[in-house]
């Protein structure tokens, strides 16, 4: 990845095509979300996105507390929860099933941005890009 300058974000953002983020967690693990979160919130990285949706799977008070103020703008996460473990696949297949847009980006619980976020889209830009040319 090549370091851009930071207004070449803003830039970038506007490029990309429309794209989706799905998140998997469970309710005991909201440390871990949280560490993860600031992360993807503190730059912008879910912001960048068209929409952004969670599945919970053993649904705590505490993560459904947590995640209230995320589902207001500028985030707007649509959450998906279940009081039971539904699984990985089940939790995957609704991300995917209730995601609108036809680039769909997973992020499991622990999965930290640690790249700038110019980086980040340069990726998901590149990404989109070998979906387009086969």
């Amino acid at each position: 990845c090549e370091l851009l300058d930071p207004t070449s974000t803003e830039i970038l953002k506007s490029s990309i095509e429309p794209f989706s983020i799905g998140i998997l967690c469970r309710g005991g693990e909201l440390e871990t979300l949280r560490l993860s979160m600031e992360t993807w919130v503190a730059d912008g990285f879910l912001q960048s996105a068209t929409e952004v949706l969670i599945m919970v799977n053993e649904i705590s008070a505490e993560i459904e507390s947590f995640l209230e103020p995320y589902k207001r703008e500028p985030v707007s996460i649509r959450v998906l929860e279940s009081y039971e473990n539904e699984g990985i696949l089940r939790g995957i297949n609704w991300l995917m099933g209730n995601a609108t847009n036809d680039y769909f980006l997973f992020l499991e619980k622990d999965f930290r941005l640690v790249e700038p976020l110019s980086c980040a889209l340069e990726q998901i830009e590149a990404g989109i890009h070998l979906i387009e040319s086969n």
